[in-house]
């Protein structure tokens, strides 16, 4: 079996090392969202896992939580309603969107009125991205009440030595996920969007050491891809699924690059560590980690363009979902930046995970459009 099928395994199968780490008795820690430092969940001995995924049927959870709520949100709430994910020693909920601690505030009301008798427990991690000091200093002191909270879980005692450890075992991982994202780079492009977004995902559904192993793996094995068509960037709503890369490449572009934890944001810099390990570990997630609630716009559009200034995007696709209440408001000065640049866009207001056909036919024109414009440059 490949490296490349191997992560693409787990990218699909999201539970899968997390049941084989249950059943070895390595409790599993529900993460929601890219702002939880998973580096303090591994240091105390639990395998981290990322809940993620297209729902379903969510009946359970639709009882409680309004249709306007993110897909995303509904599938965790009516997982964890249902015990979908199995037996969870803790679940960590952000407070870097609105829709996660709307999650979180749902999950302790099902509880209250006993109606979430298999919810596991739940914490809030509330981490601000307002770039402050009292912001760090409030923040920092979160980060020590999270640590205290999950070395009750295996009884252990998180020391620097410890978090330490975790900190180099992180960073040979992003290291790792720089070169897969250099294959993008490339010109032509090397690695297929589709490919890439499974490959980087997968880090968060798989044991950080088998995750390495098949990096690695991938990295050298033989790679005779080729893909020289339009070189396209997404921007938008985040992508936890390959319906919109895999759209954009039968109409003969390549996905190149996304403004996305999933994607190309997901390995960041690395996590310093020369510093106190545990405040290492914080200003990673609150000065590296895209979000909603970064402060201010400068921040939150830094890598977009720095992202177009290497020049060598074709277009730009923006993803403004329905149930988006974010990115329609920068789109307007996103979309002038772009015309000063002469770099072409198209936005998709529909949810691309249910509108196949229609996807393929929105962005026909658009991709051949920027083909005819290659041939002729």
């Amino acid at each position: 079996m490949s490296a490349l099928t191997v992560l693409r395994h787990h990218y699909r199968e999201r539970c899968a090392a997390a049941e084989a780490a249950r059943a070895a008795g390595i409790p599993v820690v529900g993460i929601v969202g890219n702002t939880v430092p998973v580096e303090l969940v591994r240091a105390a001995g639990c395998f981290p896992l990322t809940l993620s995924d297209l729902p379903s049927d969510t009946s359970v959870g639709d009882e409680f939580m309004e249709p306007f709520f993110e897909p995303e949100i509904r599938y965790v709430f009516d997982g964890l309603l249902r015990g979908a994910f199995g037996e969870l020693a803790l679940v960590i909920v952000p407070r870097t969107s609105d829709q996660y601690f709307k999650l979180y505030l749902y999950l302790r009301e099902a509880v209250r009125i006993g109606k979430g008798e298999r919810v596991p427990p739940v914490y809030l991690y509330d981490l601000l991205h307002t770039r402050s000091d009292r912001s760090r200093r409030y923040g920092i002191e979160r980060t020590r009440e999270l640590v205290h909270r999950l070395e009750k879980i295996r009884g252990v005692k998180l020391d620097d030595a410890t978090l330490q450890s975790a900190i180099i075992e992180a960073n040979e991982v992003r290291s790792l996920m720089r070169s897969v994202l250099s294959l993008r780079e490339r010109t032509p492009c090397q690695l297929s969007g589709t490919d890439a977004l499974a490959v980087l995902g997968a880090a968060r559904f798989m044991d950080i050491r088998d995750y390495r192993k098949a990096l690695e793996a991938f990295l050298s094995e033989p790679n005779p891809q080729c893909f020289d068509g339009p070189r396209i960037l997404i921007k938008g709503f985040p992508l936890n699924h390959t319906a919109l890369h895999e759209a954009i490449e039968r109409a003969g572009a390549v996905a190149v690059a996304e403004d996305d934890w999933w994607g190309s944001r997901s390995a960041g810099e690395l996590i310093d560590q020369n510093g106190r390990p545990l405040e290492a570990i914080f200003e990673k997630y609150f000065r590296d980690e895209p979000g909603p609630r970064v402060h201010s716009d400068a921040l939150r559009q830094r890598w977009f363009r720095a992202r177009l200034a290497q020049g060598d995007i074709d277009g730009v696709v923006f993803y403004v979902p329905p149930f988006d209440d974010l990115i329609g408001w920068e789109l307007p000065a996103d979309r002038a930046l772009l015309a000063e640049k002469s770099i072409p866009s198209q936005v998709l207001r529909m949810d691309v995970a249910a509108s196949s056909s229609k996807l393929d036919e929105d962005l026909r024109p658009f991709i051949e459009g920027l083909s005819r414009a290659r041939e002729t440059a």
